[in-house]
């Protein structure tokens, strides 16, 4: 204990050893921060009714983290989970507003991220934190601009694109468990209305030290290499091009042999500017990914066009329609092609100078199923500059996917089994959300948001008994069971205690109800959890600037569905196999020399309290708990 305290005040003290330094001015970012997400197209986060949260880069900056889980761990509403039996060890999926993570929509640049376990959620960590502009999460369902899979939210991740001057950058660090990682951006503008962006990383480690699962002890070994293109372009006056494509090659230690994947993604977006009114937008995207692992191949072609008028300065109308084409196959899945057409309407209103409202309506035709029609309306109303409230309903749905339909007889190593239903239906929710937000000075920033959900049709596992191939196996098949109620609350502070010094803490709490007649439980609950971040700059003289950070993360009262419980509960037990996980807290810390606005040299801290750490994705999970370091250097050139 005595240990402990002794890491906190060292880490604290890390902190506020150059707070007598020189001062300037607050950053204010947040006031004018940009979000595309809600609306596709731009517009200042300040007038969105939707309940949207944008991580710019700065922030992003300021954290030097090596995965973009460690990032949106400190987001108000998000909770961030891993562990994985037989997947890629590098993995982040997002929980958002109590729901389990499968239901959270990740896209990068507005494509669809695909990844192994795609059941319980999409891995955000093949992002590199390096090559990202900005996040923008929606917190509330948002299949009315989405369609299926939006059900939780939507969080996405928004890629570096070429300025109009010409710049690069090189990076690398090494850090705990033989890590090492080194990368290289390329900004090219070709001329003024023309700009390509490069970028490469390559990242090995010989993976997190584990307690479980016992056949991953000692085998979380990993390569990665990262490489994407992007071109942007005016063509003429009105047409706007943006291209890139990115191709992930990753290796891991799989068993007594090196398993490989890839995820290839190209994607093009023509905009054409008829007029100062009106916008025409067509896009296309193709996403594949691979994994020897599980003999995964996972593809997907979604075209999709929209028009977008402004009537007068108070009024935008955005329709427009997709198409999605997804080829599946893995281990226990035979081959499938599901297809998804989806029409959709969206109007943005200014009513009053303080009064601003958004309704959205789609309809997709899901294959082999009736029509699934997805309202939203949104309102934002600012009492005065410095308080704002937003109110929000929707409905949201998700689809069945192939592997929920038609798996049969995949194992985890115990004998509960997971099987397909080709009889599911389609789950929905309906949420109601309220969010208020003030404004103090431009000094502080607070959030208080609720959450209530209705969920219907929620698809589980229900025990059907033995499995007629094999009576040692128990037969888990998901059915369409599950009406529930998922309640959420949150709240955040962003203060700038001292120029140049900010204090940003949230706290997030999660409850599930069922309905009396069912037993079984939500396959995740969150539980609770609080966050706080201390940041800070001075300029030291000219030319050097001194960045540190710390922060504390505490996580309490979670559970999770384990197709591998342990041996004390029954795997035959018709209220589900749940896993209680063990609460954590976490305390990283970080310091960041800066010369002449190019020369970057980092130390990381994580971990500091050296605390075991239970998580459980696809698989439980438990991480052997000892502090971890990282030191790196970063050059800037122009």
């Amino acid at each position: 204990m005595a240990k402990n305290s002794l890491r906190v005040l060292i880490s604290f003290t890390l902190m506020f050893v150059s707070v007598l330094t020189v001062k300037s001015q607050n950053d204010t970012i947040m006031l004018n921060e940009v979000e595309v997400t809600a609306s596709r197209s731009e517009r200042l986060l300040k007038n969105s009714p939707e309940i949207v949260r944008v991580i710019s880069k700065t922030e992003i900056e300021q954290l030097k983290a090596n995965d973009i889980g460690e990032i949106l761990d400190y987001v108000a509403g998000i909770n961030i989970e891993t562990g994985t039996g037989s997947g890629f060890p590098k993995r982040s999926i997002a929980s958002l507003n109590g729901f389990p993570p499968q239901y959270t929509l990740v896209l990068i640049n507005g494509v669809k991220i695909l990844s192994d376990h795609m059941h319980t959620g999409q891995n955000m960590s093949y992002v590199p934190v390096e090559e990202i502009e900005r996040i923008e999460i929606i917190k509330t369902a948002s299949s009315a601009q989405y369609g299926s899979d939006a059900i939780g939210g939507v969080i996405n991740i928004i890629t570096k694109s070429a300025g109009s001057e010409p710049s690069a950058s090189i990076y690398g660090d090494i850090g705990s468990y033989n890590t090492y990682r080194g990368g290289a951006s390329v900004k090219t503008p070709l001329n003024d209305k023309t700009g390509i962006y490069n970028f490469i990383e390559y990242e090995e480690s010989d993976g997190t030290p584990l307690i479980s699962p016992a056949h991953r002890i000692g085998k979380t070994g990993y390569s990665c290499m990262n490489m994407s293109t992007r071109l942007t372009s005016r063509i003429g006056s009105g047409i706007s091009l943006d291209a890139w494509i990115k191709n992930i090659s990753n290796s891991m230690q799989w068993q007594d042999s090196e398993s490989r994947s890839n995820l290839f993604i190209p994607s093009m977006t023509l905009n054409y500017q008829i007029n100062d009114r009106s916008l025409i937008s067509a896009k296309a995207s193709y996403t594949s990914w691979f994994a020897e692992t599980s003999e995964e191949n996972n593809q997907l072609f979604r075209p999709e066009i929209f028009y977008q008028n402004k009537t007068g300065k108070s009024n935008r109308i955005t329709a427009g329609t997709d198409f999605s084409l997804n080829n599946f196959t893995r281990s226990n899945v035979a081959k499938n092609v599901q297809r998804l057409l989806g029409v959709f309407l969206q109007d943005e209103l200014i009513i009053k100078e303080k009064l601003i409202a958004e309704g959205s309506l789609r309809m997709d035709v899901v294959q082999n199923n009736d029509p699934v029609f997805s309202p939203k309306l949104a309102l934002l109303y600012k009492l005065s500059d410095p308080l704002n409230f937003r109110l929000s309903y929707s409905r949201g749905f998700h689809s069945p996917n192939v592997q929920e339909l038609y798996e049969e007889g995949y194992g985890h190593g115990g004998t509960a089994y997971r099987f397909g239903n080709p009889d599911l239906k389609p789950e929905y929710s309906s949420t109601y959300s309220f969010c208020t937000d003030v404004n103090i000075k431009n000094n502080l920033f607070i959030t208080v948001s609720a959450f209530y959900s209705d969920i219907s049709n929620m698809i589980v596992p229900v025990y059907q008994g033995q499995w007629e191939k094999d009576t040692n196996i128990n037969v888990w098949m998901r059915e369409n069971i599950l009406k529930a109620q998922i309640i959420t609350g949150e709240t955040g502070l962003r203060w700038f205690f001292i120029d140049n010094y900010s204090l940003n803490a949230s706290y997030n709490y999660s409850k599930n109800i069922v309905n009396s007649d069912i037993s079984q439980q939500l396959p995740y609950n969150p539980g609770q959890s609080f966050n706080i971040k201390i940041t800070g700059k001075q300029h030291i003289g000219s030319k050097l600037t001194l960045s540190e950070f710390v922060s504390l993360r505490t996580v309490f009262n979670r559970s999770a569905w384990n197709w591998q419980p342990d041996t004390s509960i029954d795997d035959t037990n018709p209220d589900g196999l749940l896993t209680e996980l063990g609460d954590y807290q976490k305390l990283d810390a970080g310091i960041t020399i800066c010369y002449d606005n190019k020369y970057n040299v980092f130390l990381n801290a994580g971990n500091i309290l050296g605390q075991n750490i239970e998580n459980l994705d696809d698989s439980f999970t438990m991480i052997d708990g000892e502090p971890v370091f990282k030191v790196g250097l970063k050059i800037d050139l122009q």
